[in-house]
């Protein structure tokens, strides 16, 4: 990563913004993405993060230089995924989320209880080398059964991923339940059902689920692009690509500066910088079933995989673009 920091501070003459934060944190058409940070507002990047370019009151060098940084500032959100072999996302209800849902004291019961859990475990060295995300989901699985003899008896339900599984679950069964979930530490893979004894997941009738965050009160620009990306992205869906597809409202995925953040399972790649007019050329191209870093405008908002560290990921992406 020194190198490529040492190449953007040779192209635009000072570190972005983008790096310098803390770390861990088709169908044609436009795709109107307004840059932020140190491009200036009046230059729009079609396609992303900039083939196409439109300025207004700039000279054509002053254009030039504003596309180069934007170029640098978009490469730049490659690498940017920390870490992970496993996300456990519960679904919370409709009632809001404080600004951690994990937290001890703050957060949401369930959610704060199954880190606890894995933390617990982590210093016990239980879950060896698998390292686990832990997150929210807006709503109820199922939004037209009848909830209230489950949510009295404190039942959630539990999505286990990259596996695609579903687990009904009350705060008691977490610890069996973050066992069990060991059995499914290879990413990519559908595994088998655990071993005897243990609780069994049942697959989820989708095939995609792409996860948008939308925690307003941990974020405000996630708060204020989230929703409405999850809703375009709904939207591009037709009743049959319903059946197969499905859309989900998180809490804290991880760099909101990187807004709207989306998250594709089972493969899980990520995406960044998206906004509401990215959405149908979006879900286009991810259906496609195209490797990510080989569509041009998916590879243009990439961040990153799970299972693979961030020093891989530039790699990847480095990769792609020279076999390009």
């Amino acid at each position: 990563t020194k190198v490529r920091m040492l190449r953007c501070l040779k192209r635009m003459g000072r570190l972005p913004a983008v790096l310098r934060a803390p770390r861990g944190t088709g169908v044609a058409g436009d795709h109107n993405l307004f840059l932020r940070a140190s491009v200036p507002s009046a230059v729009v990047a079609r396609r992303g993060c900039g083939s196409e370019w439109v300025s207004r009151g700039m000279s054509s060098s002053q254009a030039e230089a504003a596309k180069e940084k934007a170029d640098v500032r978009c490469e730049a959100c490659t690498g940017t995924v920390d870490l992970y072999h496993q996300h456990i996302l519960i679904f919370t209800g409709d009632a809001p989320w404080p600004p951690m849902v994990e937290h001890k004291v703050d957060g949401i019961p369930i959610v704060s209880k199954t880190m606890q859990i894995i933390q617990n475990r982590n210093k016990q060295g239980l879950n060896g080398d698998v390292i686990f995300k832990v997150g929210a989901i807006e709503g109820h699985y199922d939004a037209n059964a009848d909830l209230a003899a489950a949510t009295k008896a404190g039942v959630f339900d539990v999505l286990l991923f990259p596996s695609a599984l579903r687990f009904q679950a009350t705060e008691a069964d977490m610890e069996d339940l973050v066992e069990s979930f060991l059995s499914f530490s290879t990413p990519y893979q559908h595994l088998s059902p655990p071993p005897d004894g243990r609780i069994a997941g049942q697959p989820l009738n989708e095939d995609t689920h792409l996860m948008v965050c939308v925690h307003g009160s941990r974020d405000a620009k996630c708060g204020d692009i989230g929703p409405v990306l999850a809703d375009n992205l709904e939207a591009c869906l037709s009743p049959d690509l319903k059946k197969d597809v499905r859309v989900y409202r998180c809490s804290h995925l991880g760099g909101h500066k990187f807004a709207g953040n989306l998250l594709v399972y089972p493969k899980g790649d990520w995406y960044g910088n998206l906004v509401a007019a990215d959405s149908l050329n979006i879900v286009t191209e991810i259906l496609s079933g195209q490797e990510s870093l080989k569509s041009e405008l998916l590879s243009q908002h990439w961040r990153g995989r799970l299972g693979v560290n961030k020093d891989e990921q530039v790699y990847l992406f480095d990769q792609s673009k020279q076999s390009t």
